[in-house]
């Protein structure tokens, strides 16, 4: 993720430095379809409508406000959201972007029953929306340690912050989190 970074600080006007960019997203673009959908044509789909995406918007990417990982996992994120609301997923189809065991983590003493399939896309749908609504570098902490899977090591390296402050900042978002879920 960090060369991905590196290289959109380095694309210009320059056609074959986007190209190189958008064909090393494709991975990490694919892994977090991945997360919502097991159907191998439909992530193929939203893959390439996120590459879309990202062609013709790179002008709107501002390296100054966060890492470019950051901003194309809103893209896909939000791209994968509106596949779901669409009801275009198959019946083989996830319907979450975090694990149950990650949501369970998340949600510690509020933990749900998740054995009721309508409760658990209820609960996790509204995870989701509360871990996107989060702004700032917490929002980026959480996004990068849930939906990307990176460690607190990574993360620290990314944001500048030390491991301690990392996880501290990962508490607060989780408190944040759990009053918007259970508000």
């Amino acid at each position: 993720m960090k060369d991905l970074n590196k290289m959109a600080l380095n694309v210009t006007s320059n056609d074959t430095k986007l190209e190189q960019l958008l064909g090393a997203s494709v991975t990490f673009i694919k892994k977090i379809c991945r997360k919502y959908f097991q159907d191998r044509e439909l992530v193929n789909d939203i893959s390439q409508s996120c590459l879309i995406k990202v062609l013709y918007g790179f002008n709107t990417f501002k390296p100054e406000k966060g890492y470019y990982t950051s901003w194309l996992s809103r893209i896909v994120c939000n791209k994968c959201i509106e596949v779901l609301r669409s009801g275009k997923r198959t019946a083989g189809s996830k319907c979450n972007s975090i694990s149950i065991e990650d949501a369970s983590i998340l949600l510690s003493d509020n933990t749900p029953d998740f054995s009721d399939q309508e409760e658990k896309e209820i609960i996790m749908k509204r995870l989701h929306d509360a871990v996107l609504s989060l702004e700032g570098i917490r929002g980026q902490i959480i996004r990068m340690r849930y939906i990307e899977e990176k460690s607190y090591r990574e993360i620290s390296a990314e944001i500048g912050y030390d491991i301690n402050r990392v996880g501290i900042e990962i508490k607060r978002a989780i408190e944040l989190l759990k009053k918007k879920i259970f508000k």
